[in-house]
Formats: C-alpha cells, structure tokens, sequence
C-alpha cells in the first residue's frame, strides 16, 4: 500500500509532510511517510542515498523528495518479570528515535535502546522504532518485533 500523496503546487516554501499508519494483522504496524519542500522554480539533483533527497522541477515549483527509509535492526530481551530492553542499529543521521508499542506513540529517545517497565505478565507487545532527522523527518526504521511476557 502506499501513502497517500498531495504536492501543493506554487505555494512558496513550506515542508509538506504525509505520514500514515496501517495495522498489519494481529499487532504488526507499517509506518509510511513522506516529505516534500514546495520551493521556488529551480533544478536540484543531489541525488539518492540515505540522508540525501532528489528535486524535480515540475514547472510550479520543485518538490524535494524524502529518500527511501533506511533499516534499524531491532532486538527484544526481557529483563524482568514485566519489562522488555529494547536495543536497536545506530543511524548516524537520526538525532531522536521515536518508539511505538502496539502502534502507539510510547517514547523519544536520543540513544538507540530503551527499557520498558510498564507490561504486564502474559501479555504481548510489539514494538517499532523511527529515526528522526534534526527536523524530525523520518530516516530509517525498523521491522515490528514482538514480545510475550510469561
């Protein structure tokens, strides 16, 4: 499924963001987003790769594409009767990660790992991270991981 996508065309400078969350089965959650910077006529290559993007001159205005999400690789330990240790992959371009538990905003953090104490025995949780660039465009993120608590 993609994300839904509207460019503005000629209205000067604004960052146009569209992010959508679709629910995947039982707990799995696939998070699109996309970013565009609606600017003044003119042509910009700077190419793809992660951290980098790629402008088009539409004939309005040029749209800056957000490039493709770069993976984190997440892992889930259970520490405690009712808390999991959440660790992921570095992204050296993400300044702040976003953490969602069961599709659900849980926290922000600036280092890759994080310690949730507030589960319950027998319980499933699943969990995904976000990077976030400087401004707070989305970088990279991972796969959903779950976790049972027995």
């Amino acid at each position: 499924m993609n994300a839904p996508v509207a460019l503005a065309r000629r209205v000067g400078r604004a960052l146009l963001t569209v992010a959508a969350a679709v629910l995947l089965g039982g707990c799995g959650v696939a998070y699109y987003e996309a970013s565009y910077v609606v600017a003044d006529p003119v042509h910009h290559d700077a190419g793809y790769g992660h951290g980098t993007g790629h402008a088009y001159d539409d004939g309005y205005g040029a749209a800056y594409l957000a490039p493709p999400l770069a993976g984190l690789t997440l892992h889930l330990t259970r520490i405690g009767p009712e808390a999991v240790q959440l660790d992921w992959s570095y992204d050296p371009v993400a300044t702040s990660y976003d953490v969602a538990r069961d599709g659900i905003w849980l926290a922000q953090v600036a280092d890759p790992t994080l310690v949730d104490a507030s589960g319950v025995i027998g319980a499933q949780y699943c969990y995904q991270v976000v990077g976030r660039d400087a401004w707070g465009v989305a970088v990279s993120t991972s796969s959903v991981g779950c976790l049972t608590l027995f």
